[in-house]
């Protein structure tokens, strides 16, 4: 073979034809569309903030060729997390907010900047040990910069030790810079006082999901706190250990939201356990996909009377549920688990946890509904050797459809996919 294409490059110039070289074949580029497809799958994603401390694979990623920065960009200032600490990253933030602002001063109408790819930020103070000085954060100069319609997603931390800080911040943000916002995340609203009436006074109509975090010591919740409940396009609505809201706000919110409404979280919330909110829902929200009630072990004075005829209803109402999570709702029955496996066709995944669940599946022969199953957990907690022990029949069943299953267990038994 080596004799052969020595003679071969010999031979070349008698016949006029170019060297033989072996370089590979240039492939073509792949289109912007085709690249930002792919990237987006690169986990996980850090901030363009930290990625000026250590990099990531998609920040790599930015530095082939312009195509590729080009679809890495976007992704890179997609989220944009200010943290108001003292520490290193402190001085990156200052360092790069002085780039930023003193970039823009004098350039032409048409100048893109990367800061107009920012969809998402978050205001994060956890990690202040003591206060924030004003004069020494240089967020706000960045919030400044934000057109009214860009941000479509904000997550606040709120933290009473930097109040000061948040009742300046939150005003520059709310409304200006909600005009398109879709997706809000408050953690700490119950402690916000005055500065959560700024963003609840000034919720968008816009706004399809928003996730309220409370705390299980707060005595109180803003005054305007039911502008959530009239909210005109809420899809996705999460409140975690929220006490003071009445059941009646919600039903009423429910009812009004109808059809429209996707899914339902409800954590820690003393009063929402009951019958009649689970019942607004089966009646006025047919398109459900997500519900989860979840009561923790521990949660004094929590009044529920979820009954299993209501979450019968539920499933008979809501054809496209597809995740049902219960924690501590003592309204499983046997009955429940007939109506679902027999009804539930578009379930994906139900889990049930109750410290005292005396369900066992009795009477489920068929479970031919859950043939989308993905996870399936019914169970006490605890040790598995502790828990209840299911009866062999629904056992069975479920054994015969659990090749799909990425996850089953049920009480004492945890069934491994045979596709495993």
């Amino acid at each position: 073979m080596k004799t052969y294409i020595a003679n071969m490059r010999l031979m070349a110039p008698m016949f006029r034809l170019p060297w033989l070289t072996f370089a590979p074949v240039p492939s073509p580029p792949l289109p912007i569309e085709i690249l930002s497809t792919i990237f987006a799958y690169i986990p996980p994603r850090i901030g363009p903030f930290d990625y000026n401390v250590g990099t990531s694979t998609l920040f790599n990623c930015s530095l082939v060729s312009r195509a590729w920065r080009a679809a890495a960009l976007p992704l890179l200032w997609e989220h944009l997390h200010m943290g108001f600490d003292k520490n290193g990253t402190h001085e990156v933030l200052r360092q790069l907010t002085f780039s930023i602002t003193n970039s823009l001063p004098g350039a032409p109408q048409d100048h893109f900047h990367v800061l107009n790819l920012v969809k998402r930020i978050t205001l994060d103070s956890r990690r202040s040990v003591v206060p924030v000085v004003l004069p020494t954060t240089p967020s706000l100069n960045i919030l400044q910069l934000f057109s009214p319609k860009q941000l479509q997603e904000i997550c606040l931390h709120y933290t009473r030790l930097n109040a000061e800080l948040f009742s300046v911040i939150l005003p520059i943000v709310f409304p200006n810079l909600t005009r398109n916002l879709r997706h809000l995340k408050f953690y700490g609203v119950c402690e916000s006082g005055t500065d959560g009436d700024i963003v609840l006074q000034n919720l968008p109509a816009t706004l399809a999901s928003i996730r309220l975090v409370g705390d299980d010591h707060s005595k109180s919740i803003p005054a305007s706190f039911s502008r959530v409940f009239a909210l005109p396009n809420l899809r996705n609505l999460a409140l975690w250990h929220i006490d003071f809201i009445q059941p009646q706000e919600l039903e009423q919110a429910l009812r009004a939201w109808g059809p429209c409404f996707r899914s339902l979280d409800i954590t820690h919330c003393r009063n929402l356990f009951r019958d009649s909110v689970v019942r607004a829902l089966a009646d006025h929200c047919p398109n459900l996909v997500s519900l989860e009630l979840a009561i923790y072990p521990g949660c004094p004075h929590v009044y529920q009377d979820i009954t299993d005829v209501t979450l019968c209803r539920l499933v008979d109402s809501c054809p496209d549920l597809a995740t049902l999570r219960l924690r501590g709702v003592r309204g499983v029955s046997d009955a429940f688990l007939v109506r679902c496996a027999s009804r539930a066709r578009a379930m994906r995944c139900l889990r049930v946890y109750d410290p005292q669940l005396w369900a066992t599946g009795k009477g489920v022969l068929a479970v031919r509904a859950w043939g989308r199953m993905k996870e399936l957990e019914i169970m006490r907690g605890g040790f598995i050797d502790e828990d209840i022990e299911m009866d062999e029949g629904f056992v069975s069943a479920v054994e015969e459809m659990a090749e799909g299953m990425t996850l089953c267990r049920l009480g004492k038994r945890e069934i491994v996919p045979r596709c495993q």
